[in-house]
């Protein structure tokens, strides 16, 4: 995979949103260079360290670009179209919260370090603690 791009952004939407130059398409490919950049920079503060693979990295991308093309409907809490209605939370579009559900995963991961509870005959007083908190026991 060469990175984010229009077929990308057509398939984490499933269809949503489309990205060129026909009057049907959602935004234009220099839209989505735009989306791209300012997704770079969110995840960058979001993950200064890195801690991700390529391929969420790429997800994370998609996700914050379908997030930013639903911005211009964000104050949309509820909507009622004939026997259909919905309701989210005013957090945000749900390309956030799956970026935001992302984002703690790889940050869960990586803080996933291993520590040795018992070195040198010793064991360590928070040893329960640690693997109460998701530290891996060696």
């Amino acid at each position: 995979m060469t990175g984010v791009d229009a077929d990308y952004i057509e398939a984490i939407s499933r269809g949503k949103y489309t990205v060129g130059s026909d009057t049907t398409d959602t935004i234009p490919d220099a839209t989505l260079t735009l989306f791209l950049s300012w997704a770079a920079d969110q995840i960058s503060a979001d993950l200064p360290n890195g801690g991700t693979t390529t391929v969420k990295y790429y997800q994370a991308e998609g996700l914050l670009v379908c997030h930013y093309i639903e911005l211009n409907s964000f104050d949309k809490i509820s909507e009622t179209i004939d026997n259909y209605s919905y309701t989210r939370k005013e957090t945000g579009s749900p390309w956030f919260a799956a970026y935001q559900s992302l984002l703690a995963s790889v940050n869960k991961k990586a803080t996933s370090a291993v520590f040795t509870a018992n070195q040198g005959g010793v064991t360590r007083a928070d040893k329960d603690i640690m693997v109460a908190m998701g530290y891996t026991d060696e």
